[in-house]
């Protein structure tokens, strides 16, 4: 039960993010930060980077991130939802049939 819990807590309310510098010839560096969070689908996180503003804007205009870890991270909660729903079955089953252990 205390397993289900947690795994369903660290996956399911995880949030992130991904961080990198931006720089053109004379003009300062700017840091470009992209959230994301479950399910991990990184490729659906879309950001504009603000190199519209500076490298003569030559910028893209939408970007998108690389990666779709979704399924590792929906099967890590179904797992923790099932070892919870089993943990709670069995503890029906074992408070209704207690008068057969006594």
């Amino acid at each position: 039960q205390f397993f289900s819990i947690f795994a369903f807590a660290t996956c399911g309310g995880y949030s992130g993010s991904v961080s990198y510098l931006v720089s053109c010839n004379g003009n300062p560096n700017i840091t470009v930060t992209v959230p994301f969070g479950y399910p991990f689908r990184l490729n659906q996180a879309v950001f504009t980077p603000p190199t519209a503003e500076l490298c003569n804007k030559t910028g893209p205009g939408e970007v998108h991130l690389v990666g779709d870890f979704s399924s590792s991270a929906q099967f890590f909660v179904t797992v923790a939802v099932f070892a919870f729903l089993y943990s709670m079955a069995a503890l029906a089953v074992y408070l209704g049939y207690l008068h057969l252990y006594r």
